[in-house]
């Protein structure tokens, strides 16, 4: 006996499978949506703390652990303001954040400010494809893989490949990490919160928030262990420290891809849009190219204040200035804090 199948046509199946699609993106939205927050990076619990207390901001400070310990708006802000009367800031940076994440951090915090925020302090980044092995698989890292921060950095990663760069892996690492991220893929551990009403852990404490602006030096983060940390960069990493210092003074000239150029774009072009000054910062980190002050001389990164200059601020790169190669001590921090208040005035008077 032969049973009768009923025939489905090509459009009907693709009806079909984009309502399963569909269907699984509303079903893993809405688990998404009820699940508690995630163990919160101090990024987000910035983002938190703005939610809660939108009032008193104007100015969002914004980039990896060399601005967050590195520029404290109550050093800051009293210097800008004497140009500036309504310059407040808040320091919204976080460790290791890769320029696609402060993108999608600074998107969300305006979006919470609603309309409240005029500038924007902007630490200048490297748009690379490269994701750090202890952050590749982890929420944090799939969380800014949003449909807009995925597509730009696979522009970057497709156009870096063509052009000879060592970056095909990223490409697939980057979607999978974009379908997890939709998909609920590794999210046990916050329903296993919901279950047993676990509160998410927490880098920063609502009171070092508030009392920082988001700022706290790396010695009261740490604790004590910033000591070792220090001896650590005194005894096995100083002379690398002094040799990347030596070939930042040398430069090299940087080729940018188009698509890394068009995201710088599409920033400044969004910003703009919603009536934000950006201001952008080079710290005085050690990296070893000047690619901030190649973009700024091609137009493409207006605004900047740039430090990456062991000449023009020796006392930034000083080996009693620095706690390790990244980070500046709490005294330098107060220090470049005053340079970039200063500067920032000067800046915006002439706006």
């Amino acid at each position: 006996m032969t049973a009768d199948h009923e025939y489905i046509g090509p459009t009907r199946m693709a009806a079909l499978a984009a309502l399963g699609v569909a269907a699984f993106a509303l079903t893993a939205g809405a688990i998404r949506a009820a699940l508690p927050a995630p163990d919160l990076f101090e990024g987000a619990q910035k983002l938190e703390y703005l939610r809660a207390h939108p009032d008193d901001v104007t100015a969002l400070i914004v980039g990896t652990s060399s601005l967050f310990q590195g520029l404290d708006p109550n050093v800051l802000d009293p210097i800008v303001q004497e140009t500036v009367p309504d310059f407040r800031s808040f320091n919204l940076g976080a460790r290791s954040m890769k320029a696609f994440e402060s993108d999608k951090l600074l998107r969300e915090a305006l979006d919470a400010l609603d309309g409240r925020v005029k500038w924007v302090v902007l630490e200048a980044q490297h748009l690379s494809p490269v994701v750090e092995s202890q952050y590749r698989g982890t929420l944090r890292n799939g969380d800014w893989h949003d449909l807009r921060q995925t597509w730009a950095v696979l522009r970057i990663a497709i156009e870096g490949t063509r052009a000879g760069r060592h970056w095909s892996w990223w490409i697939p690492m980057h979607v999978e990490t974009m379908v997890s991220r939709y998909g609920n893929v590794g999210e046990s551990e916050r329903l296993l919160a919901a279950l047993t009403g676990r509160e998410p852990l927490r880098e920063m404490t609502t009171e070092e928030i508030e009392r920082g602006r988001g700022y706290i030096s790396i010695e009261d983060d740490m604790g004590e262990a910033w000591r070792a940390r220090r001896e650590r960069f005194l005894d096995e990493k100083l002379p690398v420290y002094q040799e990347r210092v030596e070939r930042l003074r040398e430069g090299h000239t940087v080729v940018f891809l188009d698509s890394q150029l068009d995201v710088y774009r599409e920033q400044r072009a969004f910003l703009a849009s919603r009536g934000v000054t950006v201001l952008y910062v080079m710290p005085p980190y050690d990296m070893t190219d000047r690619f901030a002050k190649q973009l700024a001389e091609r137009g493409e990164m207006p605004n900047l204040l740039d430090y990456a200059d062991p000449d023009l601020y020796p006392e930034l790169y000083a080996v009693e200035a620095r706690l390790d190669q990244g980070h500046l001590t709490r005294e330098a921090a107060v220090r470049w804090s005053e340079r970039v208040g200063r500067d920032l005035a000067e800046l915006l008077r002439e706006e």
